[in-house]
């Protein structure tokens, strides 16, 4: 079988694998690419029987990380749970939309969309609150990508109305 109602993509190593996030068959599929380039038949990753059915995004560093519309983050690595709690968020996610994680595993980040609070929160890999960036005048936003630079990596946000904010990361 295959996914049916994917709701997020995620790419990892250069686009050798491919993550589809499928609530409706409470899984994630993943496919991987041979060494012609063409895609093998998708396997299945819910080994940890993690409940996936509010699951709203997906992004992957090594580990897999998997956003609910409620603001819960679950975490695997290597098929197994890993433990994630956030930590020091003063005011909680309220119906987030989109998780993206920088590309180190060890040191990096996880970006967190969270329109109805029209902010962009940043956490630690293990879960504590890092930064947060506050767009209160746009209250529509969709999407938000991270764009390497040569001096500082910055994010870009989307909104439905057409803007697009281009934001300095904080170190």
């Amino acid at each position: 079988s295959v996914w049916k109602n994917a709701v997020a993509l995620a790419e990892y190593a250069d686009r050798k694998f491919l993550y589809f996030l499928d609530p409706s068959e409470d899984t994630i599929w993943r496919y991987g690419r041979d060494a012609s380039g063409a895609f093998q038949a998708p396997v299945s990753k819910n080994i940890a029987k993690l409940d996936y059915k509010n699951a709203v995004s997906v992004t992957v560093d090594g580990a897999v990380y998997v956003l609910s519309s409620d603001g819960q983050i679950s975490k695997t690595y290597a098929d197994e749970k890993q433990d994630f709690v956030i930590d020091g968020l003063s005011d909680p996610l309220k119906n987030p939309t989109k998780i993206l994680a920088d590309k180190n595993q060890d040191t990096g980040r996880l970006y967190i969309l969270d329109p109805e609070n029209s902010r962009v929160v940043v956490l630690s890999k293990s879960g504590k609150y890092q930064a947060q960036y506050v767009l209160p005048e746009v209250k529509d936003l969709i999407d938000i990508q991270l764009l390497p630079s040569l001096t500082k990596d910055q994010l870009m946000v989307l909104s439905k109305s057409g803007k697009v904010f281009q934001i300095e990361l904080k170190q």
